[in-house]
């Protein structure tokens, strides 16, 4: 959304009122995720169109998604090694040493 000069200020924000209401009708919730986002795309000198501004989350999303899908693995990676070194294989030779006095 975006003031223009050419436009009444009240019927802008009138218009804007509407958008707000048609996205609470419709249950779109910015994740707390998006705070973050939210920070800094306030703090950008571009401005963006809604479309602009659509593509833009939907970008931030995946690239969330795919994070979050990346620590996944790195977790289970985790706990297969942790768990590989708790049982030793039978073809893993153990190092004991004795040492004599």
């Amino acid at each position: 959304f975006k003031m223009t000069e050419d436009k009444e200020v009240t019927s802008q924000i009138h218009g804007f009122h509407m958008l707000i209401n048609d996205l609470k009708n419709e249950n779109i919730i910015v994740p707390e995720s998006f705070c973050d986002y939210k920070k800094n795309n306030k703090h950008e000198r571009k401005h963006k169109n809604l479309e602009d501004a659509i593509v833009h989350i939907r970008t931030e999303e995946k690239h969330r998604q795919m994070d979050q899908l990346e620590e996944a693995k790195e977790i289970t990676f985790k706990a297969n090694i942790a768990e590989n070194e708790a049982h030793p294989s039978k073809n893993q030779k153990t190092n004991k040493k004795f040492f004599k006095n």
